[in-house]
């Protein structure tokens, strides 16, 4: 996450692997691609922050890969709180896919703004920090249903055994 302005004492451990920039995103479309008919638009949406152009920059390099186009590729400033009139401008694209990049206030409110239009395109999340809280879940609880987006984990039994090894 650091490559960008190679700070000397800057560590993150985010588990994103060689390619952060990438990984976001890649997963989301290769599910994407498999759906019968096959997806054949996309819309990015991105806060125009850190996380947002990065990880819009990293869909844009999958979405060439998987080879669909895009009806629709803008930002919205990180201070933008109604997200229905974003959401209302995307939809008019009619893209089977939206990958959404955006931090924990803006993927709540864009969750909330596609329920409140009633957009259903055929996938959508992404790179959307904020909606693997607890917390967040809890409070959108069943505006979620139909969203993929990206999480970090580790199964039980190996963090388990990662644990008793450890001295």
């Amino acid at each position: 996450m650091n490559s960008a302005f190679n700070y000397p004492n800057y560590f993150s451990m985010i588990p994103s692997g060689p390619a952060p920039k990438l990984s976001y995103t890649k997963d989301f479309l290769e599910l994407a691609v498999r759906q019968n008919p096959k997806p054949q638009t996309v819309a990015i949406v991105a806060a125009d922050a850190g996380h947002g152009v990065y990880t819009s920059e990293g869909a844009r390099e999958n979405v060439k890969t998987a080879g669909l186009t895009i009806v629709y590729d803008r930002r919205y400033p990180s201070t933008t709180t109604d997200l229905v009139p974003v959401v209302r401008a995307i939809a008019e694209t009619n893209p089977d896919l939206v990958i959404v990049c955006s931090y924990p206030p803006d993927s709540v409110g864009m969750v909330r703004a596609v329920s409140e239009v009633g957009f259903k395109p055929k996938m959508i999340g992404g790179a959307m920090v904020g909606l693997q809280s607890t917390a967040i879940k809890a409070r959108l609880g069943p505006l979620l249903n139909g969203w993929t987006n990206f999480d970090f984990w580790l199964p039980v039994p190996k963090m388990q055994k990662a644990l008793a090894s450890d001295p």
